[in-house]
């Protein structure tokens, strides 16, 4: 069977070691053109590859016309992760990378197709933690994370069955078949096999030993012995709080994605009970992080409503108190004393004066009250008229000078 790959280059990529590289990935597309549905990005498991639809697509049973990933509906893209062997590019740096290292090529490679949103991501076992890298690498780039059978991290059961499975690769006579018939006793636990094969035989052998053999015999088929080690070290190197320098909870924090978790009860490698208590954890975040949201919407609903009190509905109480704050009365002597002629008749003396200001923006009513100061103070029309003139051509917090050289008996 032919496939046809695109290929993508991702330049000056800085991987874990501190190295820059240049990527060459090869994927494949299917359903609807990616520049105009959403987008489903699809990481293969450690023996698959980007043939997840169509004749011979190992995903067939959810990828496809009204199914659960429906192609009517969405533009789907599928990455090889480097070193599966299914396609043709080089990358000779293979042995320098870890699982975080391929997340920062896919995620540049998506932005490079003109991608700048992805629906959901999606991906099983080694393809499910390349989920949980890519989502903390780059937090804004996915609504949905949907991890299947993977954890954020490689856990010590893990690591020992992946170290388990390097030793067969590198030792065994027949490595591919051997390490393929462990890793199937790491995808079932017990009572599943109990349950399937019921100890029964088949020929000259138990059901459940042919099963294995079968599997082995065809994955060796299939798949490449080095691409086998490649994959298998990706497993091992599953972490995204190394790869970001950063712990769980402050990733969980920045991921703005829906992280939708699904268990397979009878795996053994990523275990439904170590699934859960991820999920427990991220939960616990979500929630503390809900209460300190809720808790400052809290105050700054309280402040709010305190600032409102005291700008509008107190305004005119804290208005009395500032102008006692900002108006003083001083009593300035005359810089002279009254001049007087040989007989004691003033030539020169003193008169107190005062003058009146309004601000627009002080007053209810501010033709009503300039009406009012016309009558108190004689104003003559043409002095009236002058007023409401000086209002429309100034700001509503200017003062205008109503009148001034006002005695004492007018201004009081």
């Amino acid at each position: 069977m032919t496939v046809k790959l695109d290929y993508i280059k991702i330049d000056d990529v800085e991987i874990l070691s501190g190295r820059k590289v240049d990527f060459q990935l090869s994927y494949q597309t299917f359903g609807q053109d990616y520049k105009n549905f959403p987008v489903v990005v699809i990481n293969h498991s450690l023996t698959g590859n980007s043939n997840v639809s169509g004749e011979n697509g190992w995903w067939n049973d959810l990828v496809g016309v009204d199914k659960l990933i429906d192609t009517n509906k969405y533009a789907i893209i599928a990455f090889n992760i480097p070193g599966n062997s299914f396609g043709e590019e080089v990358n000779d740096f293979l042995e320098d990378l870890v699982l975080g290292d391929v997340a920062k090529a896919f995620n540049k490679a998506i932005y490079e197709l003109g991608i700048s949103r992805v629906h959901s991501l999606i991906g099983g076992s080694v393809g499910g933690g390349l989920v949980w890298e890519m989502g903390a690498l780059n937090p804004e780039l996915f609504e949905n994370l949907i991890p299947v059978a993977a954890d954020y991290k490689s856990s010590d059961w893990l690591l020992a069955n992946t170290y388990l499975q390097s030793k067969l690769l590198e030792n065994s006579s027949d490595p591919i078949v051997d390490a393929r018939i462990h890793a199937m006793l790491t995808y079932r636990n017990p009572i599943s096999l109990n349950k399937r094969f019921k100890n029964q035989t088949e020929g000259n052998s138990k059901k459940v030993t042919n099963w294995l053999d079968f599997h082995g015999k065809s994955l060796k088929q299939r798949f490449e012995l080095e691409a086998y080690k490649t994959m298998n070290k990706f497993l091992s190197s599953i972490d995204i709080e190394t790869y970001s320098n950063k712990k769980i909870e402050d990733l969980i924090k920045e991921i703005n994605a829906n992280i939708h978790i699904i268990s397979i009860d009878t795996d053994l490698l990523f275990t439904d009970y170590e699934l859960n208590e991820t999920f427990k954890k991220i939960n616990s975040i979500n929630r503390r992080l809900f209460i300190i949201s809720a808790a400052k919407l809290i105050v700054f609903f309280g402040l709010s409503t305190r600032l409102f009190s005291l700008q509008v509905k107190e305004k005119n109480k804290y208005l009395t108190l500032s102008d006692k704050n900002r108006i003083r009365e001083w009593k300035l002597p005359p810089v002279r004393g009254e001049f007087r002629d040989y007989f004691g008749q003033t030539i020169a003396g003193n008169n107190e004066v005062y003058q009146l200001h309004l601000i627009p923006e002080q007053v209810e009513d501010f033709r009503y009250i300039t009406l009012r100061l016309k009558n108190i103070l004689n104003l003559s029309d043409k002095e009236f008229q002058k007023i409401l003139k000086k209002r429309k051509e100034i700001k509503p917090w200017e003062t205008i000078v109503v009148s001034d050289n006002l005695s004492w008996e007018q201004f009081s």
